[in-house]
């Protein structure tokens, strides 16, 4: 028993390095199956519990533990089993965070600008008159983020001033200079 638990600790371990390592690389694309069937299915790859990479992670985990517990703790074959399936499932809770981590750094995002128009933003890199070029402005959406920014007005922006979002194109803002109240 010890000596299939042992390998299968060893293959279990190795396939969850390709795993990770095709992971980093963005190498570990989903298999695409074309059929036509009618049902539902939860397409979020970041959120499934049962997948081939979480059994092999639990199997990596549960049988490096169980071999711990019963060989080193020198517990019985149920304790060592009991405590190996406890360590193998807080294992798989962990590396689906970490694994849901490492997905959505290749996820596209594409952000919706028009959640800006009526904004303030200030200006961070002057802003070329009418249309003539790109500058920056700082924008607090969610979160503070620098954003292309471009003016029909006949002065350029300079750096520091207000500005009031009224319109996107092509993922930059459309901006205008705040009137002093």
């Amino acid at each position: 028993m010890v000596t299939i638990i042992f390998w299968i600790a060893i293959i279990a371990t190795l396939i969850l390095l390709v795993q990770i390592v095709l992971a980093f690389i963005g190498a570990d694309s989903e298999i695409e199956l074309d059929a036509d069937i009618d049902t539902e299915i939860d397409t979020d790859a970041g959120s499934r519990f049962f997948t081939v990479r979480n059994l092999v992670a639990f199997l990596s985990m549960f049988s490096w533990s169980w071999l711990y517990f019963y060989e080193d703790l020198q517990l019985s074959m149920i304790l060592a089993s009991i405590f190996a399936v406890i360590v193998g499932g807080i294992f798989i809770y962990i590396f689906m965070i970490i694994m849901k981590g490492i997905m959505s750094l290749s996820e596209e995002n594409t952000k919706d600008f028009s959640q800006f128009i009526g904004e303030t933003a200030q200006v961070y890199l002057t802003i070329p008159a009418q249309k003539n070029g790109y500058g920056i402005v700082t924008i607090n959406g969610n979160v503070k983020q620098q954003v292309k920014a471009i003016t029909n007005e006949t002065e350029p922006i300079p750096t520091h001033h207000f500005v009031d979002v009224i319109g996107v194109e092509n993922q930059v803002l459309i901006v205008k200079k705040q009137v002093k109240k």
